[in-house]
């Protein structure tokens, strides 16, 4: 009997295949047949693995690190001041109402060692000793983000820091660990959070960047879950195993009386810092590739970072670097390579640190090992478009990528498996750092990497995902969504009648009246009162119409009321029928044959209307023979103000009296007068300047006296006291 065994090893990752998967396999033939498989899940950084003279294209999934989180929003934090070891912050307002474990809080705790505590507390929620979950010893009521010696002393930079962000009912609490170092470790921890979610009660924990490639920051001494108030039950996702990286997101949802954990949940973007603005992002190292042999020197590469003024490059033969061999300031490109020859055989690690006037951010930490060769794999492309977790992304995109070092040609993978399996698009020999995909499909995930190549070998980048527009136009009226005020119901006019954004093929009220379209009988020119004259069910607004006497309202002197004959007497443009003076505002006071010596008596009402500014009415005298116009007689000149008198504003202004010998004209100019017979000027002569008391129940009036020829006496009324025109009315 013939075993043959093969094995498929993979380079060490510090045994940490999660969240991203790794290959370890053995085949067992005997005699020609299969045995054993057994398949066991480790990291790679290997493109494909070829078996018997064939390529299997296992394309798997490097290590995720801080660069491909999603882009993220900025704020200034809150600052907790706790600095020191074993640390634990005063009661801090929540911002909103969270349930825990069935309890309601609206203030929370901050440990240094990555606890959210609730409820009462004392000292032994401070210890530095994680413990599993459920544990009935303190702390209890808690949130394990990363529960372990964890310090806020290693640096300047380190801070915790919160923060509740948005509006109710979909606030946040942002609670933050940046910066942070272990007790009595030289190497960094990096950056993390917890964030609390008001209304769903959901948790999420998430890990921004993660420096070192140690165990112990991926969580080999860490416990990260939740525990209840009296620690008789939770929910834990690890404890003391390596089960994070950067990028990591475990999200807790409430179910009952215990949680739901998922640790595929999408990065939330948010930072917090101490400033305005943004310090930098955390910078993506490139090359040389973790974990793999390099020049003895080698090309220092790392990604464009946002925010970025200049960076810093630590290089150093210890993980902690404290002693380093290059370390190089005020970098302003994203490469750097050594004129001084590295040992060979040797390990390095490396980091580099972004920075502007706000602050810093530091890489993960790599090492290689310099090698005396001259050809080596190449390095990282750095992915630049689509950002990972993009949304809406159109069905026809450009990926874009920086250039790798060492690099001959480009490998470009688009998969909707997140191993990328089955690619929708894989193309080799690219030798352009960007690339036109079309024909993806609507509404669906994607994941993406770009793999460097030359002849010596293969270094994938890391993998990213996106999703494209569920419809890029649902409606297909040839205007896209996006841009589409009715994106459902196919307007291609795009019309909006009252501009509100929505249109008038979705509006329900299109001219914002309040009136809803089917009640409205104006429903595209606003008219709440809904007035319909001539109740036609056309509200008067659109009605040409209105008053339904056959003339259009442009050109009906009456609009609102039938006048199909137009009768306009006075020829003031308003018809009779809705004229105050349809006959002029001085027809009424006319006297003539059939009237000779009797007083007209005088509307006051009219006058009052006509007359009801403060500036008053100029009148004055005048005749007429027939039709013709009116001429003003002789100088006599009164002034009628809204305030109810008269004003003399001319000599020859006799006066006469009647039976009794009470004085009656105000003002004559033979053979015309206009009289008050119940006021008068008293026993002085009305001269100009005189008061004449009257009101709207005088008898005042327009008399002819002792003429017998067609002359008509006429009042001469007009708006202007200066206007000495011969027009009876304006």
């Amino acid at each position: 009997m013939v075993i043959m065994v093969i094995n498929f090893n993979t380079p060490d990752f510090s045994q940490k295949c999660s969240p991203f998967s790794c290959f370890n396999q053995q085949f067992a033939i005997i005699n020609g047949i299969i045995i054993n498989m057994i398949i066991n899940m480790m990291k790679t950084t290997t493109l494909a693995i070829r078996l018997l003279g064939l390529t299997v294209p296992l394309f798997l999934l490097p290590p995720a690190y801080a660069a491909d989180i999603p882009p993220e929003i900025y704020y200034k934090g809150i600052d907790t001041n706790l600095d020191g070891d074993d640390k634990r912050s005063g009661a801090l307002p929540i911002g909103f109402t969270f349930t825990f474990f069935g309890n309601n809080y609206t203030r929370f705790y901050i440990s240094s060692n990555g606890l959210i505590l609730f409820g009462e507390v004392g000292e032994g929620d401070v210890k530095y000793k994680n413990t599993t979950i459920p544990n009935s010893d303190s702390p209890n009521n808690y949130i394990g983000a990363f529960w372990d010696d964890v310090t806020a002393k290693k640096s300047e930079k380190s801070r915790l820091y919160y923060r509740t962000i948005g509006t109710a009912p979909n606030r946040r609490l942002v609670v933050q660990w940046t910066d942070m170092g272990f007790y009595r470790d030289p190497i960094p921890m990096g950056t993390f959070q917890a964030i609390l979610y008001e209304g769903s009660n959901n948790i999420q924990i998430q890990f921004r960047a993660l420096l070192a490639n140690k165990d112990r920051n991926h969580g080999n001494d860490a416990t990260i879950g939740l525990e209840n108030a009296n620690g008789s039950g939770g929910v834990l996702y690890s404890y003391n195993k390596v089960s994070v990286d950067s990028g990591s997101v475990i999200l807790f949802t409430p179910n009952g009386g215990s949680y739901d954990k998922n640790d595929a949940a999408p990065y939330d973007g948010v930072f917090l810092g101490l400033k305005d603005t943004s310090p930098p992002a955390v910078p993506a190292l490139t090359g040389p590739v973790k974990n793999k042999e390099a020049h003895l020197t080698p090309e220092f590469s790392w990604g464009t970072t946002k925010y970025a003024d200049k960076y810093r490059l630590k290089v150093d033969n210890d993980s902690g670097l404290t002693s380093p061999v290059i370390d190089v300031s005020a970098l302003t490109t994203t490469s750097y390579t050594s004129t001084i020859p590295l040992t060979a055989n040797t390990t390095y690690y490396w980091a580099v640190i972004a920075s502007n006037a706000n602050g810093e951010a530091m890489s993960e930490v790599w090492h290689f090992t310099a090698k005396d060769e001259t050809a080596f794999p190449p390095g990282i492309s750095a992915l630049i478009s689509p950002v990972q977790g993009k949304t809406n992304v159109v069905t026809s995109p450009t990926f874009s990528w920086e250039a790798a070092n060492d690099v001959d040609s480009y490998r470009l993978i688009v998969s909707a498996q997140r191993d990328l399996g089955s690619p929708f698009y894989d193309k080799s020999g690219l030798t352009a750092t960007s690339q036109s995909v079309s024909g993806l499909a609507e509404g669906t995930k994607y994941y993406w990497a770009v793999v460097a190549h030359n002849n010596t070998g293969d270094t994938p980048s890391a993998t990213r995902d996106f999703t494209t527009v569920e419809d890029l136009d649902d409606d297909d009226d040839e205007v896209l969504d996006e841009s589409d005020n009715c994106p459902l119901v196919a307007n291609q006019d795009q019309k909006d009648t009252d501009g509100d954004g929505i249109g008038d093929a979705c509006d329900t009220d299109d001219d914002g009246d309040g009136v809803p379209d089917d009640e409205d009988n104006s429903p595209l020119v606003p008219n709440p009162d809904q007035t319909d004259t001539d109740g036609d069910g056309i509200g008067d607004v659109s009605d040409n119409d209105d008053d339904n006497d056959g003339k259009d309202d442009v050109n009906d002197n009456c609009p609102l009321k039938k006048n199909p004959d137009q009768a306009d007497a006075d020829n003031d443009g308003v018809g009779d029928i809705c004229d105050d003076t349809p006959e002029g505002p001085c027809a009424e006071y006319e006297a003539g044959p059939d009237v000779l010596n009797r007083t007209v008596p005088v509307n006051m009402e009219r006058f009052l209307d006509y007359c009801a500014d403060e500036s008053g009415c100029r009148v004055t005298l005048g005749k007429k023979e027939g039709n013709a116009a009116p001429s003003v007689l002789g100088s006599a000149t009164l002034v009628y103000k809204a305030t109810k008198h008269w004003e003399v504003k001319s000599p020859n202004n006799q006066k006469g009296t009647d039976a009794n010998g009470v004085s009656q004209h105000i003002m004559w100019s033979y053979p015309c007068y206009f009289i008050d017979a119940e006021y008068t000027c008293g026993d002085e002569a009305c001269n100009a300047g005189s008061v004449i008391k009257t009101d709207d129940k005088a008898q005042v009036g327009l008399v002819k006296w002792f003429d017998d020829s067609n002359t008509i006496c006429v009042l001469v009324i007009r708006d202007d006291i200066n206007d000495l025109s011969d027009k009876t009315c304006e």
